[in-house]
């Protein structure tokens, strides 16, 4: 999200309101194309041609678009999932593969994980003899059942 200041927000606001209410009516997918590649012609114009403006640009765009994933498509998504059923099956069904580690295997977790790779995130140490935790708690509960 572009977390600009008050200041800055001020001075573009009134701009993008003028340009969003253009929009509205009708098919906006090429006049918002159009706006974009103009805005873009014009930063070209006065900054000149390099890799970093187009990059830069371009990357502004991903931002923009992940950003809009993010916050209105996948809620969207999840809402209408949720209404009419998901036609995915649990990820960790159709994964062959652990995520973290890569090593094939039948059983999952939800995120996807082999077990090895649960308990290693859960502070267990892999061992040739046995997987050991590491916090201190955990000794002293079997010190104190010791006794």
């Amino acid at each position: 999200m572009p977390y600009i200041q008050n200041e800055d927000k001020k001075n573009l606001d009134k701009s993008i309101k003028y340009i969003s209410t253009a929009l509205r009516t009708g098919d906006f997918r090429g006049r918002l194309n159009y706006t974009i590649s103009t805005i873009f012609s014009n930063l070209l114009q006065s900054e000149g041609m390099s890799y970093r403006l187009i990059n830069d640009f371009i990357g502004v765009l991903e931002c923009a678009k992940l950003e809009a994933y993010r916050r209105i498509a996948a809620p969207y998504e999840d809402s209408k999932k949720m209404a009419n059923g998901d036609i995915y099956p649990p990820s960790n069904i159709v994964i062959r593969n652990c995520l973290q580690c890569g090593d094939a295997g039948e059983t999952f977790s939800a995120n996807g994980l082999c077990l090895k790779c649960v308990m290693l995130n859960a502070g267990f140490d892999e061992s040739a003899k046995s997987i050991q935790r590491f916090d201190a708690d955990i000794d002293d509960l079997s010190k104190d059942n010791a006794k």
